[in-house]
């Protein structure tokens, strides 16, 4: 990967300069080099041809299952290798959440203003719809509603159970919005409409140009100008009569042609009727954007799909410097970084709420208003339409009238839709497209039959009052942050009389438009016909408010505002909001160009400087929780030793559970840490270091790390990367020539970032190195050979397949590019500098007394002393897992982590001098996606795992435990645990408050002991509160299950077993069976009558063998026996099966065979992999001589 560009150059780059010329772009801004269809660039553009994998079916066939996104992205979207380097070094002066109407407003004139500003606009959708579906094939009708809409919010029962509610319309969540769905009527709110707006946002509406430039956005036409034959004669004469008539409507006060979105997007295009959607001018922009970049004259637009933002980040100065998203935390250093909220009256204040909660939850979602809605169906014979000549072809008009309540003062507007069709089943196409709302449009079903007729469709909508405490949103305890508000809807008794005279208005301008009472009829929805009744009240109000406003307000915070008069929060300097939340009241007019207007007014006011300043700050209090705002400007809050005194007391009061835990898992002996805004706050122990000795373990006591050495090993590449020494995308094979796999085999391209975040593909094949009494049987000098003959588990870089391996294989690089060992690697440029002097690798000196010894858990949870794991010189697995150290030492390590980061990512200041840790964006960037279902990120860096809390107990794999964080707002975490026989550790960082916890036991257990408190000094350390009931709830049972597997196993074996004798003498299974590189061999014996099977030929790896199915057996030990030999109890029954059989040059034929022709074995000792297990064929093999002394070998860990 290049080397990242300084942000400061980036930023303070002048448009002049040639830093801009693309060719010196930074990656993340680089473009596309054609603007035209590859159709029509094949000579311009070779060198783009050459860099493919194939060139038009050469020399292979290439990709046959492109997706939209793949096929869009190539042109349009960010692509991973991109977001990558955005995550890793961009810098920009507008992020832009949501893709819909006000991101386009913003974005189109932010860039007609100043094409040089660089813009990241971020969308939570896929790509779909290219345009409005009245744009597309009548079938595209389906798509309206359904699975296309979402609900980001649960509903209140009461909202849910007022039938004339029942629901809000969700969100579109789609690469631009609600903009393929919406209605297209565009009117033009006065001011007076505007009730109870502030002034700045009613002088900004009087200009002008906030109308011009909003409706020549939106391709705003009026409904008389559509001039297409189609909305013609029938418009005129509405219009006119009910002008006419206009007094006959008591309520209403005024009525016009409808404003539409429909009109030409220039004045040469012959499309009359287009509705507009944002996909089309939002992709025009990109490319206009694009092809000035290549000129030298702008920077291009980034257009990101499938990321959801679910917090911001601030810090103390009020200044947002992060986001966290499911694809990673975005962060910056500069305070010029202007993040605009885009994304929806709800989405926008739901991520207010998670990300300000104590700055803004006494205003925003306070106040939720929008619009209900009646819908009536008439017709009247055309006869009644004197003056009108018919066309006798298809017309449409569209007219709006809107009005006010008398005695509430509330609005409504009536939006009328009339249809002629002389002939229904040809004109059904066209008068789907060109009618403004299709959801609000005469059916197939009301046209036919009425050839002689004008059918009217009327959508009226009022707005409900803003002066209904119990409409809100109000954030609640869903862990999902994307959703976790509860919405509720009621009607107030202004609605209910606003929605009375709003019903009889509509009526009113029917028979106003009809000229008549006695011939109009209307459509009864129950009966599916024309009726002279007017339709009771219950089949005319639909359900499902639409056009929800004024979630976060321009106002006032002590009149209950949430936004000052340049629409930013108060108290937050860089954050702006846009759309239907900033209004104080919904009115009753479409909401769409008026937000699009107060958008574009956002981007006039940043370009000429006027957001600057200080924002209305009103604060009343100050709690708890803000001692513990983020610190992503990374900088270190020291805290006061009241805060300390006050998580001491909390922290503290953990004792009673985490001892009690302990006993339920089987742990001897545990030693914590907590590290808050870099200082050292808390630090305990629990039981016994050593049993036997009834010693006690302190901060300084050594424990074995287990797979928190990974974080470490990762850390030594990032040494060498920086020095120039290695590259990220270095190929093993180029460091490594040893490790080749089969030929065409992508595996052979696997780089040091694939092998850093476990996404080979590539399976560990743990049983075959981790032997009895943490016993290695297999050298270093075998890990490249192994790693070069496993099978594939899943596609490289597709999935997470863990491989312990691969770490070892990470420590011969770093040996061979270095020059020296590893440990003296590690000491010399990460444990000495740091003064990590209780640190170790594989195994301390003699003389270091303060050790923890280790045990594996009985099934009564007493503890048996087991022979340290990964201990001796040149061992293989160190750099997974080997290396041995304290609290004392890790909160060090881990200290110097967040001080790294702080600097390299944030641009701060290092606190640490001469810290040697470099290459933290790329060591903390995830790198594949865990296997569990969330909208969060759940990914494996380079030596951590990611996760954005709140996040189930298991941290990447699933689990029924307590939720982590649940309750609490989002916050990204790194983590990691260390699981071998005789100890467990666990480890957390939280980069934005600089805080880390790190747990450390002497014991495999019958619980995972050290996540549980882990996880509970984390909930306390945030504040949050604990059930610890739960907590013990949870040990209790996951102990019961690890006590219980075993027996299960045992059961499952002997149901399964098909007769108590072979089917073959024992003397034909008698042998030594090898894999096929010679590393590992099975000896199979006869003694006393029962076959025996030694793995490696050891007398410690003997296990009686039973007879099982046809020529297959298995062996069993309980889970004490297991216990007591260091061996896990987590595998399923098929790991204690050999099977025997014959196979012919390597192909699996046949295990039905008669005596004379067995000759392989198969095992299934590795399940990442999806088959039946790994043959093993009977022949010489390496071997120790069967009785050889066995206290040689050395020992091992699996993680």
């Amino acid at each position: 990967m290049q080397q990242a560009m300084d942000q400061n150059q980036i930023a303070v780059a002048s448009k002049n300069n040639s830093f801009w010329n693309t060719t010196e772009l930074p990656d993340y801004l680089k473009v596309p080099g054609r603007t035209q269809p590859s159709f029509h660039c094949r000579d311009e553009e070779p060198s783009r041809q050459k860099n493919s994998a194939n060139i038009n079916g050469y020399p292979i066939p290439g990709i046959q299952s492109p997706t939209a996104v793949s096929v869009m992205a190539q042109d349009y979207f960010v692509t991973e290798s991109t977001w990558s380097n955005i995550i890793d070094h961009g810098v920009f002066d507008y992020i832009v959440i949501g893709s819909g109407f006000t991101a386009l407003a913003f974005i189109d004139k932010t860039l007609e203003l100043d094409p040089w500003k660089k813009i990241l606009c971020i969308e939570r959708g896929d790509f779909w719809l290219p345009t409005h579906f009245q744009n597309l094939p009548l079938p595209f009708k389906m798509v309206l509603g359904g699975a296309s809409e979402t609900f980001p919010w649960t509903l209140s029962r009461k909202t849910f159970e007022t039938k004339e509610i029942g629901f809000c319309h969700g969100s579109c969540p789609f690469f631009g919005g609600r903009s393929t769905f919406w209605s297209a009527w565009c009117p033009r709110p006065t001011a007076e409409l505007m009730r109870d707006f502030p002034e700045s946002m009613l002088n900004a509406a009087k200009e002008q140009e906030f109308w011009d430039e909003a409706e020549t956005l939106l391709n705003v036409v009026s409904a008389d100008n559509i001039d297409n034959g189609i909305f013609a004669g029938l418009q005129e004469f509405i219009d006119k009569r009910l002008q006419a008539n206009l007094s006959k409507i008591p309520s209403a006060r005024n009525a016009e042609p409808a404003l539409l979105a429909v009109g030409r997007s220039s004045p040469t295009s012959i499309l009359r009727f287009n509705k507009f959607s944002v996909p089309g001018p939002m992709l025009e922009i990109n490319e206009r954007q694009r092809k000035l970049a290549l000129q030298n004259k702008g920077s291009p637009l980034e257009l990101m799909t499938n990321c959801t933002v679910t917090k911001m980040g601030k810090d103390d100065d009020g200044v947002v410097r992060y986001l966290e998203t499911n694809r990673g935390v975005l962060s910056w250093a500069s305070s010029d970084t202007k993040v605009i909220l885009c994304a929806g009256a709800f989405p926008n204040a739901t991520m207010l709420l998670n990300s300000f909660y104590d700055d803004c939850h006494e205003t925003v979602g306070k106040r939720v208003t929008g619009h209900f809605l009646t819908h009536i169906a008439a017709r009247c014979p055309v006869r009644f339409f004197k003056g009108w000549d018919t066309s006798g072809q298809l017309e449409i008009a569209a007219t709006y009238l809107d009005g006010t309540d008398p005695e509430t003062g509330k609005q409504y507007h009536v939006q009328v839709t009339a249809i002629h069709s002389p002939n229904p089943e040809n004109d059904a196409e066209d008068a789907a497209r060109q009618c403004p709302d299709y959801a609000a449009a005469a059916t197939y079903e009301q046209l036919k039959g009425s050839e002689n007729h004008v059918v009217f469709v009327c959508a009226s909508l009022g707005e409900f009052t803003e002066d209904n405490e119990n409409n809100y949103l109000k954030r609640n305890n869903t862990s999902d942050p994307s959703c976790n508000v509860t919405l509720q809807y009621t009607l107030h008794s202004d609605d209910r009389k606003l929605w009375d005279t709003m019903d009889k208005a509509t009526y009113e301008t029917i028979e106003a438009m009809c000229n008549t009472t006695s011939q109009v009829e209307y459509w009864d929805t129950k009966a599916q016909k024309w009726t002279k009744s007017k339709p009771s009240t219950d089949m005319i109000r639909i359900p499902g408010v639409v056009h929800e406003t004024s979630t976060a307000f321009v106002g006032h915070k002590k009149d209950g505002g949430s936004l000052d008069e340049n629409y930013r929060p108060h108290g937050i300097k860089n954050v702006h909001v846009t759309g239907g939340a900033t209004f104080p009241t919904s009115g009753s007019w479409n909401p769409t160009l008026t937000m699009c207007g107060f958008a574009q007014d956002l981007a006039r006011k940043l370009h000429r400087g006027e957001c600057e300043g200080d924002t209305d700050i009103l604060r009343d209090h100050v709690s708890l929780s803000d001692h513990f705002l983020p610190s992503s400007a990374r900088f270190v809050k020291l805290l006061t030793a009241a805060v300390i005194s006050r998580l001491l007391d909390r922290l503290q009061g953990l004792g009673a559970i985490i001892s009690q835990i302990c006993d339920i898992a089987g742990t001897p002996g545990l030693s914590l840490g907590v590290l808050h805004h870099g200082q050292m706050i808390h630090q305990a122990n629990f039981g016994l270091r050593d049993v036997e000795a009834r010693l006690s373990p302190d901060e300084h006591t050594v424990y074995v790390l287990g797979s928190l050495t990974k974080a470490i090993t990762a850390a030594m590449i990032g040494i060498l990367v920086d020095e120039g020494k290695l590259s990220w995308t270095t190929q093993l094979q180029d460091v490594l020539p040893a490790f080749h796999r089969a030929k065409y085999d992508p595996t052979n391209n696997i780089t040091i970032t694939d092998l850093l975040s476990h996404r080979t593909g590539l399976p560990s094949y743990d049983s075959l190195w981790l032997l009895s009494d943490n016993r290695i049987p297999i050298s270093r000098e075998d890990a490249i050979s192994i790693l070069s003959y496993v099978p594939v588990a899943a596609d490289l870089r597709t999935e997470l397949v863990y491989n312990n391996m691969a770490y070892e294989v990470l420590g011969r690089v770093i040996e061979h590019i270095s020059g020296t060992d590893f440990s003296s690697f590690l000491t010399s440029r990460i444990l000495r500098p740091l003064g990590m002097n209780e640190t170790f690798y594989t195994s301390p000196p003699l003389d270091l007394v303060n050790v923890a010894k280790p045990y594996t858990a009985l099934q009564n949870a007493s503890v048996f002393p087991v022979p340290s794991p990964i201990y001796g010189e040149d061992v293989l697995m160190g750099p997974a897992g080997g290396i041995r150290s304290s609290v004392h030492d890790i909160l060090l390590l881990y200290n110097a982590f967040i001080d790294a980061a702080n600097s390299q990512i944030g641009g701060a200041e290092p606190i640490i001098s001469q810290n040697p840790l470099r290459q933290l964006g790329h060591i903390w960037q995830g790198r594949i996606s865990l296997p569990l279902s969330t909208v969060r990120e759940a990914s494996y860096a380079s030596g951590w795992l990611r996760m954005q809390l709140p996040a189930p107990v298991g941290l990447g794999r699933p689990s029924l435990g307590p939720i982590l964080g649940e309750g609490m707002p989002s916050r990204l975490g790194l983590f990691h645990e260390g699981s071998l026989p005789g100890y467990t550790t666990f480890a957390a960082l939280f980069p934005e408050t600089s805080s880390a916890v790190v747990v450390l036991s002497n014991s495999l257990g019958l619980a995972n002991s050290v996540e549980l408190v882990g996880r509970l000094l984390i909930e306390e350390l945030f504040g949050n509160t604990v059930n610890t009931t739960e907590y013990i709830e949870y040990a209790t049972r996951t102990a019961r299950e690890r006590v219980a597997a075993m027996p299960m196993i045992k059961r499952q074996l002997m149901q399964n077993r098909s007769g108590h004798s072979p089917v073959n003498p024992l003397k034909t299974y008698v042998g030594t069976y090898c894999n096929s590189i010679n590393t590992f061999f099975i000896k199979i014996r006869e003694e006393k009558g029962y076959l025996r099977v030694h793995f490696m030929g050891l007398d410690s790896e003997g296990f009686d063998l039973q007879p099982y199915q046809y020529n297959s057996f298995f062996w069993y030990l309980s889970h004490d026996e297991l216990s007591q030999r260091a061996r896990y109890t987590v595998y399923p029954k098929e790991y204690y099966v050999l099977q025997f059989g014959w196979v012919s040059d390597g192909v699996d034929t046949s295990y039905h065979v008669e005596s004379d022709t067995i000759n392989a074995v198969r095992w299934k000792h590795e399940f990442a992999v999806d088959d039946k297990g790994e043959i093993f064929r009977r022949r010489d093999c390496k071997s120790m001589p069967f009785g050889q002394d066995e206290a040689q070998l050395v020992v091992s860990s699996k993680d």
